[in-house]
């Protein structure tokens, strides 16, 4: 067998294993897209373990394990993502999504917060830091994150009503039923199927009728 040339690619060769974890990482998104999330949650390890100072694919595989079910692990990598580097607020914003599922509100709202520092307009860490904010009663500052989020909907494409019909909840809460009333006709005419309207729209009837009282 003849000696290994000096200049023939070797699977050490950095380059090299960043090329092989491109296309696996190609072929883990087609996964994904597909819905085999199984197979992409493969196909992201298999690139993380040929660079795994990848932060961006942490991200990704924390995505995956999500939607496998595993809110655990996908907070591990959502960690990892931050702790190599990944600074897109998104990365902030989901494992903030998870946290709150696992209870964390305190740690939900950080995350929440950073998202926003790092992209001030976007309106999906806005709306899910203004219903921490609202739960705990912090009606102006909701009020204020929701104002923001739905006058930055340019890009949103799915269900962009949700953000009015926040918005509405928060006014109802503060009293203000005529902006309320405004705020869910908005949403209503975004996204006239979504059945979440039908809870908010009950909600002012019943307010609306305490106050004709």
């Amino acid at each position: 067998m003849p000696p290994e040339r000096d200049d023939e690619p070797s699977a050490d060769d950095p380059s090299i294993r960043e090329q092989l974890a491109a296309q696996l990482e190609t072929r883990a998104r087609e996964s994904s897209e597909i819905g085999d999330h199984e197979a992409a949650l493969e196909f992201y390890s298999q690139c993380l373990a040929l660079a795994p100072s990848a932060a961006w694919r942490y991200h990704l595989r924390a995505n995956a394990r999500a939607s496998l079910g595993d809110v655990d692990g996908a907070l591990d990598d959502f960690s990892r993502a931050i702790a190599f580097g990944h600074t897109d607020y998104r990365v902030f914003h989901d494992r903030g999504l998870h946290r709150s599922q696992v209870g964390d509100e305190s740690g939900a709202l950080e995350d929440y917060s950073t998202a926003i520092e790092k992209n001030a307009t976007a309106p999906e860490p806005r709306n899910n830091r203004a219903m921490i904010f609202l739960r705990r009663g912090e009606l102006d500052r909701a009020r204020d994150d929701l104002l923001v989020a739905v006058a930055n909907l340019e890009n949103v494409a799915v269900a962009p009503g949700i953000y009015h019909c926040s918005l509405a909840e928060v006014l109802c809460a503060l009293g203000a039923l005529d902006e309320a009333e405004l705020a869910l006709r908005a949403a209503i005419a975004l996204d006239p199927q979504w059945r979440e309207y039908a809870r908010t729209a009950d909600e002012l009837r019943a307010l609306r009728g305490r106050v004709d009282d």
